[in-house]
């Protein structure tokens, strides 16, 4: 029911502006630091995630954590600085196949461009921002051609997979590529000597002069070159009716809600409702059917989510995602009542199956549930259109949101989500270095679950971070599906 409770929402963010941690060791054995935080990172995901234990049948998951270990550990030979370090979690966790599981380093990462900034537009790189050397033309708006003789995609695949995203989802390329050709010391990368770009004026082919940039200079370039905007949160008119803003499902989303059920009478009357996702990274996803309840009736929501595949979940027994679980009460008035109750049912279970010596709270059952069958059961309270906005930042309880809103019959707008698994309640434990923290996945999803990607009904042709004309674009989207 909640997939995340803490989340980097910002992959450009996560990268460049983390805490500063402990001071490094000048004389740190940097190869025997890195195996010691794979270990400790191998051991959080085969103590405590629901895919390692046999009882699932995870075959995909044990081979990941098994191979990756083994490949981290042979890169870990490779490293002599904190990048390298860096560059091995970011690929083992990366190699685990859902971006809940992460490296968070503890420090910002030390950056090496080579004055080039990229975006990712369509099938193009293009440059978003160019620092020329002297007597040089800028080379903004450029098309990449090629590196080093290797195409545009390939060098673009060969630089961020594994490392910085994973390159099958389209999401994460649109969110996370503008980190295509920056270094932050990543041994395991050649940088290119020469590069070719196709301008207003023709091929021209440039030799990169790799320099360090600061995350303060760094920062901004990958703002624009991304182009996104959050939601914001809150309930206000638009000119074709209501909009729902909901950047997150974490702190603020409760006023949300009940701003949306204090005025639901109204809303269900509202010729479109729109819910804005853009830029929601997850929390709780209650807190999406909540709002979906609101508008809809508790039935009729009830009636067409009831065949979504899953059919309840399990919770992978240990101490410590006991005290993981404990550790929620902090936020349980914030969250509300109904999240107070299923967190002390869901700890008093865990509790129960830790002292029986059991792997799960629950027993792993098969299940095939009945679909639910639309036009079928209790009627929707809402009489106007529901529009559903999600951007590449859609994520973790985002997805269980946006897989409701579909199934309710929202008409989804905007850009394909990112994509996650059946496991969820993330949590991190900081590695025995100092030099970052490691998360895993505490519970898993019975029978067959959709995760992502979503791709909308109508895609949204650009950057989404234009208010007014997003407003717009939604009403044309809207008549041409009358």
């Amino acid at each position: 029911m909640i997939r995340a409770l803490v989340l980097v929402a910002s992959a450009a963010a996560a990268l460049l502006a983390s805490p500063a941690g402990a001071q490094t060791p000048p004389d740190r054995d940097w190869a025997a630091t890195t195996r010691t935080d794979v270990e400790a990172a191998y051991a959080l995901l085969n103590d405590n995630h629901p895919g390692a234990l046999p009882q699932i049948g995870d075959t995909d998951f044990r081979r990941r954590l098994d191979e990756g270990r083994a490949l981290a550990l042979e890169r870990a030979a490779r490293v002599s600085g904190a990048g390298g370090h860096r560059a091995v979690l970011n690929a083992f966790a990366g190699g685990m196949g859902d971006r809940h599981i992460a490296f968070q380093p503890a420090g910002p990462a030390s950056w090496t461009w080579a004055g080039l900034v990229f975006r990712k537009a369509g099938a193009e790189w293009r440059v978003s921002a160019h620092e020329p050397d002297p007597g040089e033309a800028d080379l903004a708006d450029a098309v990449l051609v090629d590196c080093d003789g290797a195409a545009a995609e390939a060098t673009a695949q060969a630089w961020l997979d594994g490392f910085q995203l994973d390159w099958s989802v389209e999401a994460q390329r649109e969110r996370r590529g503008a980190l295509l050709l920056l270094d932050n010391g990543n041994p395991l990368l050649n940088r290119p000597a020469t590069c070719r770009f196709e301008t207003a004026d023709g091929t021209v082919e440039r030799a990169m002069r790799w320099r360090e940039i600061t995350s303060q200079t760094l920062q901004p370039l990958l703002n624009a070159a991304y182009r996104g905007r959050r939601a914001g949160m809150g309930l206000r008119p638009f000119a074709g009716g209501d909009w729902i803003a909901l950047q997150t499902l974490g702190d603020g989303a409760s006023a949300v809600v009940e701003a949306v059920r204090a005025d639901a009478a109204r809303l269900r009357a509202s010729p479109v409702v729109v819910l804005d996702m853009r830029g929601n990274g997850g929390g709780s996803s209650m807190l999406g059917r909540q709002i979906a309840e609101a508008l809809m009736g508790r039935a009729f929501v009830q009636a067409r989510t009831a065949g979504n595949g899953t059919c309840g979940a399990v919770w992978r027994a240990s101490d410590d995602n006991l005290a993981s679980l404990r550790s929620w009460r902090a936020m349980a008035a914030e969250r509300g009542p109904e999240f107070a109750a299923w967190l002390e049912a869901s700890i008093a279970s865990v509790e129960r199956a830790n002292v029986a010596g059991e792997p799960t709270d629950a027993p792993i059952t098969d299940c095939d549930p009945a679909p639910a069958r639309a036009g079928t059961g209790p009627a929707s309270l809402m009489q106007g259109r529901l529009i559903l906005i999600t951007d590449e930042s859609c994520f973790s309880s985002c997805l269980i949101v946006t897989d409701d809103f579909r199934r309710l019959g929202a008409l989804h707008l905007g850009h394909a989500t990112d994509r996650a698994t059946r496991y969820m309640e993330v949590r991190a434990e900081p590695l025995p270095s100092g030099l970052g923290a490691f998360s895993t996945l505490q519970k898993m999803a019975l029978g067959e679950m959709a995760t992502g990607p979503f791709p909308p009904d109508i895609v949204h042709d650009g950057p989404m971070h234009d208010d007014a004309a997003l407003e717009a674009w939604v009403m044309e989207a809207v008549a041409g599906r009358r």
